[in-house]
């Protein structure tokens, strides 16, 4: 079972594996994590390609010459896949404005719905926007309308791929290509894959590092930049570690991330398979550089990196 077919799921099934009681979440009843669960199969839903209806798409959204939509938030323009069935897959976060009350998260679908209320998220959040796709659509082998799904992170809501833009660049922007300084120092040499590897500090009653750094030198990446590339594992309640990346301005006004696993996992109920390996995070790298051009529309202050 892949993993954005359990886009709904995400982060339960994650944690209840970790502690032993997905079945109690499940069913109700305890189980251990040997549990073997038969689940019925069903027809995958075919994926929609069906065009949002140009009468849904008042400002401040506008249909773009390409079919997507378009949006700005505080000068950025982003373009957003313009089909019906991303509308409850991307949603919006803004840090402190809640126009549609709670969850602090409002869909594109409910944006569409009420553009007043987007409005007045984009125009009145002192701070920052966070635009988040939680899941690809089922079935389609092209996501984003030009990428290889196979190709990218899955998505879900504990693990979107999120562009955020603040209103004004941070006072002190964090430094690009680099880990925390409070962090013990990196390795003196590379790894078997070229990165150098720093470990994060050790919480008190554990005996190894929650986090873990990989940087590699700047000249290695697969598109031009004179950034290193830092991509940080870690353990969060998941039978294997998680790992992300980031590329940012500059000016740390605009960033993107996305995460993906370290290895496949299995649960009693699902198998995720959101896996990258480390000789292949350079391609994840320049892939999520390709899908920042792609969906920033007009070029962010500072090259993103």
């Amino acid at each position: 079972m892949d993993k954005p077919r359990l886009a709904a799921e995400g982060r339960i099934h994650r944690y209840a594996a970790a502690f032993g009681i997905l079945m109690a979440l499940v069913t109700g009843h305890t189980a251990t994590a040997q549990t073997t669960v038969i689940l019925p199969t069903r027809p995958e839903p075919k994926p929609s390609t069906v065009p949002v209806p140009d009468g849904m798409i008042v400002p401040p959204f506008e249909r773009l010459p390409d079919g997507r939509i378009g949006v700005e938030i505080f000068g950025q323009r982003i373009a957003l896949p313009g089909t019906d069935d991303y509308l409850d897959r991307i949603e919006f976060y803004p840090l402190r404005q809640r126009p549609f009350g709670k969850p602090p998260t409002f869909t594109l679908r409910q944006a569409l719905a009420e553009p007043d209320k987007a409005t007045l998220a984009f125009e009145q959040e002192p701070e920052w926007i966070s635009v988040r796709f939680i899941g690809w659509p089922e079935n389609a082998p092209i996501v984003l309308g030009r990428f290889d799904r196979r190709l990218l992170p899955s998505v879900d809501p504990g693990d979107p791929l999120a562009i955020t833009i603040r209103r004004v660049p941070p006072n002190k922007p964090p430094t690009r290509g680099t880990l925390s300084q409070y962090w013990p120092p990196e390795a003196a040499s590379t790894d078997e894959d070229g990165y150098f590897v720093r470990p994060g500090v050790t919480p008190p009653h554990r005996k190894e590092p929650t986090e873990v750094g990989y940087r590699h030198p700047a000249a290695q990446r697969l598109w031009p930049t004179g950034v290193d590339l830092v991509v940080i594992c870690r353990w969060v309640g998941s039978p294997v570690r998680e790992c992300g990346q980031s590329q940012r301005t500059q000016d740390g006004r605009i960033s993107i991330y996305w995460a993906w696993d370290e290895d496949t996992f299995r649960t009693a109920r699902s198998w995720f398979k959101n896996y990258f390996p480390k000789p292949r995070w350079k391609e994840l790298d320049l892939r999520l550089h390709e899908v920042a051009n792609h969906l920033l529309l007009n070029k962010p202050s500072g090259e993103l990196e």
